[in-house]
């Protein structure tokens, strides 16, 4: 049996509907909330794709 969703046609696999509000796992709830909390209390510091890319060397030449 395939991980993949079911197919109309059986060429291509279609898209799966997750609820993003919902986490899937008890770690995932509880990392969201520290983030939303972090967030609205202005504790939160993210850092942009292009310093992430730069810091694990994959800078595009």
């Amino acid at each position: 049996m395939s991980d993949m969703p079911p197919t109309g046609d059986h060429s291509r696999p279609t898209a799966a509907m997750t609820d993003l509000q919902q986490p899937a796992e008890p770690e995932e709830a509880l990392a969201l909330a520290d983030y939303r909390a972090r967030q609205a209390n202005g504790t939160f510091v993210g850092i942009p794709h292009e310093e992430v890319r730069r810091r694990l060397g994959l800078e595009q030449t």
